[in-house]
């Protein structure tokens, strides 16, 4: 009898035991269950309501004002969001077809008639960019002007160099053979489109022109071979004169360069 009850003792706790174990696992199992049953969504944080504005007494709806406020704490949180993933763009700026266009051009042309190159680097030319940039294109980006303009300002030479070489060197009947024609006669034939009126730079400066073409047998009468370079080789030409600092240099050619066009109207 002894012995039966130590057996039953024995069973029933080992039924015991198995029957917690059962339980134990049961519950880990429905725990699992439950956790991956669940349905996990992303949901975006909503934005926090803007601060209600001043003098605003409501406090339950969405008034006009706090509307308002809200507007303007997305877009600013839109425009912190561009900057910090780079997509921020400059505006970008167009010398043609702006306002400073026909300035800048004006200028190039009284430029061309004092001398028909643009320096490198160009501080005049930077400083009026500047300028008009202030005038009429306050909002536009600094470089941008400055890059735009250059360019703008180098095609624009290249274009006026191209039209006067080709009234030098014109051989049609239809035009007038500037090589004739007397020192004022010349400065007004060749620059008087690109200046207000006459200067003493200008005259020097079709002097030179006309000094230059006659030594390398440029003009009409003297059927010289063309030029590989015409505005090249004229760029060092000027140089030179410009670089000797002689008294009188220029009276000097002005006179050389009247006896000549004598000599070439015969």
């Amino acid at each position: 009898m002894k012995t039966t009850t130590l057996r039953c003792q024995k069973e029933y706790r080992t039924v015991k035991i198995t029957t917690m174990s059962n339980y134990q696992d049961s519950q880990e199992e429905n725990s699992q269950n439950d956790l991956f049953d669940q349905d996990i969504t992303d949901t975006p944080l909503a934005l926090p309501r803007a601060p209600t504005a001043a003098g605003c007494n409501n406090t339950t709806t969405n008034c006009d004002c706090c509307a308002k406020n809200t507007a303007l704490l997305q877009e600013i949180l839109k425009e912190v969001k561009q900057l910090q993933t780079g997509k921020t763009k400059v505006p970008s700026f167009s010398i043609e077809n702006s306002a400073v266009e026909r300035p800048l051009h004006e200028y190039l042309k009284l430029r061309f008639a004092r001398n028909p190159y643009l320096a490198d680097p160009d501080t005049e030319l930077k400083s009026k960019l500047l300028t008009l940039r202030r005038k009429y294109a306050p909002e536009a980006d600094v470089q941008e002007v400055l890059r735009h303009g250059l360019r703008f300002s180098a095609r624009k030479m290249v274009d006026f160099r191209s039209q006067t070489k080709n009234k030098i060197l014109s051989r049609s009947v239809k035009n007038e053979d500037v090589g004739a024609l007397g020192i004022n006669s010349l400065t007004k034939s060749i620059y008087g489109k690109f200046m207000k009126e006459e200067s003493e730079d200008t005259c020097n400066l079709a002097v030179a022109l006309r000094s230059f073409c006659h030594d390398k047998r440029q003009l009409r009468k003297q059927n010289g071979e063309p030029l590989g370079d015409f505005w090249k080789s004229f760029k060092s030409y000027l140089q030179d004169i410009l670089d000797d600092s002689s008294e009188g240099k220029w009276r000097t050619i002005i006179e050389r360069e009247e006896k000549r066009i004598e000599r070439y109207r015969k």
